[in-house]
Parts: structure tokens; sequence; C-alpha cells
């Protein structure tokens, strides 16, 4: 059984790293990471009010980024799938919470 399940997560790993999302995903996240001015913008407004204008002002810039948004939507639905994963494993191990303790 023990093998089955460890086939089974590197059939799971090698599908993974084949996925076009989490690819799109690496590669985003790679521009927003050499995008200094964007960087900059998300650094600052952890930094001010956020009920002030300024924020609003960098807000919506930071927004208006399609990497950034892009980065941003495929960041919730691998979360889910994540999540969604993890709950199988749980079921097929009949164990609750971390698989890896």
């Amino acid at each position: 059984m023990k093998k089955e399940i460890i086939d089974k997560l590197d059939e799971i790993t090698k599908l993974i790293d084949n996925d076009k999302e989490l690819i799109e995903y690496k590669k985003i996240k790679e521009k927003i990471l050499k995008d200094e001015e964007l960087l900059n913008k998300i650094s600052k407004l952890k930094t001010i009010d956020s009920y002030s204008d300024e924020y609003v002002r960098l807000k919506k810039e930071i927004l208006a980024n399609k990497n950034y948004l892009k980065y941003i939507e495929l960041e919730k639905k691998l979360f889910f799938d994540i999540k969604d994963l993890n709950n199988e494993l749980n079921k097929l191990l009949e164990k609750r919470g971390c698989i890896w303790k």
C-alpha cells in the first residue's frame, strides 16, 4: 500500500510540474519580482494608512498591473486546487491534517 501511495504521489507531482497554469504562475512571479516599480509600490502600501488617499491611489496602480492581477488569480486557483488535493489525500490515508507530520 505504501509503495502504491508513493507511486501515485510521484505521478501527481509530475502532473503538477507540467501544469500550464502552474508554469504560467511561475513565469508571472518572475516578472513581478523583476518589476522594481511594482515591488516598491507594494512595499510602500504596507507602510501607509489604509484609509489615506495615497493608499487608495497606490492600490489602484497596483491592481492596474495585468501581471499582478493574473498572479493573484492563479494564486487563488492554485490554493484551492492544493486544498482539494490535500482533502483527497487525507481521505485516502484516512488521516486529518498535514500528512507530513
